[in-house]
Order: structure tokens, then sequence, then C-alpha cells
């Protein structure tokens, strides 16, 4: 599950804690950049979000406007980690 926020819901907490569940929470603005990549056809985008965090180790890091950025991969059908 890709989501932004949780909550408190105990089937959810249930399920993640037992391993049926795999999450992973991004920010609001990059959850969205994700799913309009996606339906784009664009295949990622940078994003300031993360950067200088273990979250960007490994990834592609470049800059506009000043601003370090680095990689995210888009969401849809077709995304792979």
């Amino acid at each position: 599950m890709i989501a932004t926020y949780v909550g408190e819901n105990k089937e959810f907490e249930r399920q993640f804690l037992t391993g049926e569940l795999e999450v992973e929470l991004v920010p609001q603005g990059t959850f969205a950049e994700r799913i309009r990549a996606g339906g784009a056809g664009i295949g990622g985008f940078f994003t300031p979000a993360g950067y200088g965090t273990l979250v960007a180790e490994g990834r592609k890091h470049g800059s506009s406007t000043a601003s370090p950025m680095c990689s995210r991969r888009r969401s849809g059908p077709t995304s792979r980690s």
C-alpha cells in the first residue's frame, strides 16, 4: 500500500504488524506527483522531499532553481520499486 496517512485503523495496524501488508509512506505532494507522472507517461521526476536523508541514498540527484532534489519513480500499473 502506498499512502500519505494511515490514521488509527485497527485492521490496518493488525495487517501491518503481522506482515500481511507492506506500506510505503510518502509526502502528500510526492504522492500526487507520482500519480500525475504515471498518468502522463513520465517515468520519474525530481522532488526536494527526502533530499539529504536516508530516503535519498542511491537515488539520482539534481537541482532546479538552487533547490537540491532526488529522483522518485512514478505510480501506475507498470511501476517497479
